[in-house]
């Protein structure tokens, strides 16, 4: 684990890119929204 630069959302360093409904791909910030995603939402970078 490292450790988050603000933990509330407001630096965006802690970003992770998860899989949206419409197939399309965001942001979501782990501090805020994670920091636990589903597997299968992450978008893993080959």
């Amino acid at each position: 684990e490292t450790p988050m630069a603000c933990g509330i959302g407001i630096c965006f360093s802690c970003v992770a890119k998860v899989h949206m409904g419409d197939g399309g791909w965001d942001y979501k910030r782990t501090c805020v929204e994670g920091p636990v995603f589903d597997a299968s939402a992450i978008h893993w970078e080959r």
